[in-house]
């Protein structure tokens, strides 16, 4: 956290990519970890606006248990004003699954929507 901690004073807005709400998502697609990143969001938004992005990809964290997970976790310890950017995913480099359906991201809105003012659907 220390460069983050250095760097904070000069930044005055940042959008934050949350992969999914799944600690495995994050072992087996990313080699990283969930704990870290929510701690570092939570630390920008002491000084910073923040902006949250999440890539919808099919079958991976489109579940609606996992993005009530992290609707409920951004509400709870960021408020209700957070913007949420829900993107589609669609195939590339080294992954080829179909498309995000519409429905999907709308389904996503809904949830998101029930406890965040601005969410915002993108790659639509």
């Amino acid at each position: 956290m220390e460069p983050l901690e250095e760097i904070l004073p000069f930044i005055n807005a940042m959008n934050i990519d949350i992969k999914s709400f799944d600690e495995d998502f994050y072992l087996k697609v990313c080699a990283g970890r969930l704990k870290p990143i929510l701690e570092v969001i939570k630390r920008s938004a002491k000084s910073s606006h923040i902006e949250l992005t999440n890539l919808i990809i099919p079958t991976l964290n489109d579940s609606e248990t996992s993005i009530k997970k992290m609707v409920d976790w951004i509400c709870d310890n960021l408020g209700s004003k957070t913007p949420l950017h829900l993107s589609r995913y669609f195939p590339c480099y080294k992954m080829d699954l179909p498309p995000t359906p519409i429905e999907t991201l709308k389904r996503a809105e809904r949830i998101a929507k029930a406890r965040l003012k601005y969410v915002y659907l993108g790659n639509v």
